[in-house]
């Protein structure tokens, strides 16, 4: 590894062990020399990762030596995932022609369509009210959210809306959000958010 490529060893463990993962598959051994800590302590950390979904095993590395050949880690497809700064431009910049193409009409059941199809992936085992599982679901995209009542109705207020950037472009996108936690909740879900300025969230579920 190049001196400029080599990540930073006073950097925290977990985040130089992710660091060093995703240049390349690793063994306990190599990673222990980088970050200057013993065998036991890179297995105890590889394997906090490794609960957190960032880290697994990925094969062995091969060699002459006898005995049996080391385990390799590397870093999961969701580590790589959260180091990319492209899906918000991506998905508005996709926003933006859908919204030079289509009515609002349209963009709305288009956006209504993303919705279902992401509320198909969602774990169906969370417990609580529908309005419990709404909160849960925005800050899983990451919002933050509070539960309170209105006009009869259990409403989830959004400090801030996870897509605002595509949603300042194109209101209509905010029915990918309604639909998904509609189609997650399984009870109708009205959007009463905030478009303007800084969009924030507001759902009245059931």
């Amino acid at each position: 590894m190049n001196s400029a490529d080599r990540p930073q060893a006073d950097q925290p463990t977990h985040a130089l062990l992710v660091a060093l993962l995703r240049l390349a598959p690793r063994t306990v051994a190599e990673l222990a020399v980088v970050a200057g800590l013993t065998p036991n302590a890179i297995r105890s950390q590889l394997a906090a990762l490794g609960r957190d979904g960032l880290v697994r095993r990925q094969g062995v590395r091969h060699r002459e030596a006898a005995g049996k050949p080391p385990a390799l880690y590397a870093v999961t497809e969701y580590a790589q995932t959260q180091f990319s700064r492209a899906y918000m431009p991506a998905l508005t910049a996709v926003a933006e022609t859908l919204a030079d193409r289509l009515s609002p009409d349209e963009l709305r059941l288009f956006f209504g369509a993303a919705g279902a199809r992401l509320a198909a992936q969602v774990d169906r085992s969370a417990r609580g009210d529908a309005a419990a599982v709404a909160k849960s679901l925005l800050e899983s995209l990451g919002g933050a959210a509070t539960v309170h009542s209105g006009h009869g109705r259990a409403v989830v207020q959004g400090v801030a809306c996870p897509l605002a950037a595509t949603v300042r472009i194109c209101p209509e996108s905010c029915e990918l959000v309604r639909s998904l936690l509609a189609h997650a909740t399984g009870v109708p879900v009205a959007t009463r958010c905030d478009h303007d300025g800084t969009p924030t969230c507001r759902f009245e579920v059931g």
